[in-house]
């Protein structure tokens, strides 16, 4: 029934823009009824598109269809209305405000949708969270599922990236021109390691090294090692199956054999999302690949590598204001006050996924709501952890 209830509604609006335009006695209230209608279209659509039924009942149902569609008729009639019949221009404008009327309670009883449409869109928000920053318990038993991912190929690095112009320069001196073997990006979940990763694989100079012989690999909690190896000899000309490879002993064995069999071309590794317990991993592609430049990223400090680890830094204010408004306010349009934006950012503490998710949840939405997510803030323990902080702040905002 809710779809009946959109098709009337949108007979209602098509019929107020029409007479609006073409009855100037009534154009005023008109205006005013176009305008409440602006107000609820998107909530009914996206209500529509998204499946939802709303939590009404078929009697309320008939009612506002019914409604609509005596107001649809109301609406027509008032553009038959002579300048010079003053009763009826009287009784019809009486009719057009009752209407009016109609439609701010209609209003209210979709309200509930409205918020249920922002809790949708949160959600799948979080669910992005729960992929980009893996594992972590505080976010009510929110993590990545353990797996493989059974490409090698380099993904996309994200169109709009901010602040990351001095890191990657960082890295690239360190794998390119020092040519260490072995890198180890540290930093806590959200601030940006695959990102600076990808950006990596995906710079002219490292292309222009390594070629096509750049492989990514997600490891996370319990990586196959022979299908990395097995990708590996695929990459070099080899038909493979994972039965060629017994144990990972074996496959790393093969391995070490075929490159020096074959010749060593320059090889950059990506091992992204390493988890603790995977040292030992590490060090078999250290030993077992020569004349190669490995980039591990983990949100843990290893100590067996700490010589090695790079520790990116959270965004700088400047880069942390470019990066919110990108998503914040994507036309590029604001109606926010300055000092309430810079109170958002601030919160967000530099942290690229965190500026990414409330840009998002807050864009196109009043100050309103803007305000009250500042005070959700303000009402948080002071003796949180800042990570844990802002993990609390998703929960409560959404």
């Amino acid at each position: 029934m809710d779809a009946a209830i959109g098709v009337a509604f949108q007979e209602l609006f098509t019929a107020v823009m029409y007479v609006g335009r073409r009855a100037a006695k009534f154009k005023s209230i008109l205006k005013k009824i176009e305008s409440t209608l602006n107000r609820v279209t998107p909530m009914i659509e996206e209500n529509e598109n998204l499946g939802r039924n709303l939590d009404i009942s078929q009697g309320e149902t008939e009612m506002f269809i019914s409604r609509f569609t005596e107001a649809r008729k109301v609406v027509l009639k008032c553009r038959k209305v002579q300048w010079w019949n003053f009763c009826m221009r009287f009784y019809y404008a009486q009719k057009l405000m009752e209407l009016h009327d109609s439609l701010l309670e209609f209003a209210q009883i979709y309200a509930p949708v409205d918020t249920w449409r922002n809790s949708r869109r949160s959600l799948a928000m979080l669910n992005e969270i729960n992929s980009r920053m893996g594992r972590t318990g505080t976010m009510g038993g929110m993590g990545e599922a353990s797996g493989f991912l059974r490409r090698c190929g380099v993904p996309k690095a994200p169109d709009f990236v901010v602040g990351f112009k001095e890191p990657l320069q960082m890295l690239k001196a360190r794998l390119l021109k020092d040519k260490e073997q072995l890198v180890v990006l540290s930093a806590p979940g959200g601030w940006g390691k695959t990102t600076l990763a990808k950006l990596l694989c995906h710079d002219h100079e490292s292309k222009e090294k390594f070629k096509s012989n750049i492989f990514f690999f997600t490891f996370s909690n319990e990586p196959n090692l022979e299908v990395i190896v097995g990708k590996l000899f695929q990459r070099r000309g080899y038909t493979v199956a994972e039965s060629d490879f017994p144990t990972e002993e074996d496959a790393f064995n093969q391995l070490e054999r075929m490159l020096k069999e074959t010749g060593s071309d320059p090889i950059l590794l990506v091992l992204d999302d390493v988890w603790s317990g995977s040292e030992d991993h590490i060090m078999r592609f250290k030993f077992r690949i020569p004349n190669s430049q490995i980039l591990v990223t983990s949100r843990l400090v290893f100590p067996e590598f700490s010589t090695s680890t790079y520790r990116l830094e959270s965004l700088k204010d400047k880069d942390a204001w470019d990066l919110f408004h990108h998503w914040a306010f994507p036309n590029g349009n604001s109606s926010i006050p300055d000092y309430v934006v810079n109170k958002i950012v601030r919160g967000c503490g530099g942290l690229p996924l965190f500026l990414e998710v409330f840009g998002r949840s807050l864009c196109e939405q009043p100050v309103v709501i803007w305000n009250r997510t500042l005070k959700q803030w303000s009402e948080e323990k002071p003796a949180l952890h800042p990570n844990e902080k802002l993990l609390k702040r998703l929960i409560t905002s959404f």
